[in-house]
């Protein structure tokens, strides 16, 4: 089965990509979006018929697994189990900390994705990403990209790579 990751910085950058995998004969079960919450994947459900898994979703239905799972949450807002007795996370309006650094008010990253996360990581890895790939995701959804993943058993005749690139990825994989 033939993969391609592409990267993207914008969900209209997502939309047309897919349109261009679409085109070059890809179904809407062979590529998958990778978004860090709803937010960010409204637009790409609302335009096109690929799914996107919301990864903060994905984490939080893993919680409790007990593998340092975190997630992506505004600052203030402490996650029930950093609450409960998770220790070292509290909130703020203005500033929240973790583990006694201060992080600006928007978006605080804690527990998986504060260190080297093996939830997170596994969450992707789960999705059928190898070691590499689920790093190199992770790592720009939790920048606010997106991970277009296009996987298919079939030749289109077409270089998903170009396709890729021609919409816009900043990376390909």
């Amino acid at each position: 089965m033939a993969k391609t990751i592409g990267i993207f910085a914008r969900q209209e950058q997502v939309i047309e990509a897919i349109q261009g995998l679409e085109r070059a004969g890809y179904k809407p079960e062979e590529i998958k979006v990778l978004a860090k919450d709803h937010d960010g994947s409204r637009l790409v459900e609302s335009e096109t018929d690929v799914h996107v898994d919301e990864l903060n979703d994905l984490t939080d239905a893993r919680g409790g697994r007990n593998d340092g799972i975190g997630g992506i949450l505004p600052a203030g807002a402490a996650p029930a189990a950093a609450a409960g007795g998770g220790g070292g996370y509290t909130g703020g309006t203005g500033y929240a900390s973790y583990n006694g650094a201060a992080y600006p008010a928007g978006v605080l990253a804690f527990g998986s994705f504060a260190n080297d996360d093996g939830g997170m990581k596994s969450a992707l890895e789960d999705l059928g990403l190898d070691s590499k790939e689920a790093k190199v995701c992770r790592d720009a959804i939790r920048d606010g990209k997106f991970a277009v993943v296009a996987e298919t058993d079939n030749s289109y005749g077409t270089n998903t790579d170009s396709v890729f690139r021609n919409h816009g990825a900043s990376e390909v994989l």
